[in-house]
């Protein structure tokens, strides 16, 4: 498949082809590039389905990140070349893409929830050990999001019963944990969210786009917690205390101080993809396997502050409730 093809039309057939298991070119690698492609829904879907199914060739390169390679003197020596490509893709230097926070919540932006299980598959060492990715229907911003809005203020009051909050245990190393994590990938994602937390608190001029980055932001790495937790990538305790919700923590802190934005800006479409992305935040219940997992839930769920929630029901009640 040529570079020239990387749409979505071309990710849904090599979607097809993963989950029946046929036999994939890899060249297909040179696709997921900063100057190639950019990670949509289907492209993202593509990588979850066939990371599931396939070994990983760890040492592939393309020709472009081997020419880099050999300039920078790394040579063959850099480990996880290709997930590092993949990681690179999903979350380009700003150097190369100075703007990058208007194009990452885009509506042509990969789901955050997808990127967020994507990212753990990449920490796994053997990522085939989990069970196979199916793709879902992804669900969209609609009117029946507005009909939660009690439900999940009422999720993010300090009144709910935290009944086992003993299962998140004792804070111990990650990497001392017997498990398949990739322990030096694991700190390189991390200080990557570390960098961009920092960044984007920096940001003295805020706006609704802005927010929106926060939120994408927000209900990726919350996902992406759950996961960690769900593939047992380490103690619950150790993954749940550990920089990831000091990220979360200090996102929703800005996103809350400039919250009143939502009430003041005229952009509906914007406004509503912030509010969906917290939503998504706050996990479904329904959705949870353990109570690792529950534990998780309850951590991201005391995060939010409620004073958030309030302000999107004022947005609902200013801007969409008007006759």
């Amino acid at each position: 498949m040529s570079v020239y093809q990387a749409d979505d039309s071309a990710y849904r057939l090599l979607t097809s082809m993963a989950e029946k298991e046929m036999v994939i070119e890899p060249e297909m690698w040179n696709l997921f590039l900063p100057s190639v492609s950019r990670p949509t829904n289907n492209a993202v879907q593509f990588l979850n389905t066939y990371l599931t199914r396939y070994k990983i060739p760890e040492h592939y390169r393309n020709h472009l990140t081997s020419l880099l390679a050999q300039t920078s003197g790394e040579g063959e020596l850099q480990s996880y070349p290709l997930r590092k490509q993949l990681l690179g893709w999903l979350f380009p230097e700003r150097s190369q893409y100075l703007n990058l926070s208007t194009g990452l919540t885009s509506d042509r932006k990969a789901d955050p929830r997808e990127i967020s299980h994507l990212l753990a598959l990449m920490l796994l060492k053997n990522q085939r050990d989990v069970p196979n990715y199916n793709c879902p229907e992804l669900s969209h911003c609609s009117d029946s999001l507005f009909l939660d809005l009690e439900h999940l203020y009422l999720q993010t009051s300090n009144k709910f019963e935290i009944e086992n909050d003993e299962v998140g245990g004792k804070s111990n190393n990650l990497c001392s944990f017997k498990g398949s994590v990739l322990c030096d990938l694991y700190d390189t994602v991390l200080n990557l969210f570390k960098a961009e937390t920092t960044v984007l608190n920096e940001v003295t001029d805020c706006d609704l786009n802005h927010l929106e980055t926060l939120s994408w932001y927000i209900c990726m790495l919350g996902n992406f917690v759950l996961w960690l937790v769900r593939y047992k990538l380490g103690p619950v305790g150790a993954i749940t205390e550990d920089e990831w919700m000091k990220c979360i923590k200090n996102m929703l802190r800005k996103l809350g101080k400039n919250v009143k934005l939502l009430t003041s800006s005229e952009n509906c479409p914007v406004a509503v993809r912030i509010l969906t992305n917290l939503q998504w935040t706050l996990l479904s219940l329904e959705d949870l396997t353990s109570d690792e997992e529950y534990f998780v839930a309850l951590k991201l769920r005391a995060l939010m502050p409620a004073s958030i929630i309030k302000e999107f029901e004022n947005f609902v009640v200013e801007k969409v409730c008007q006759p």
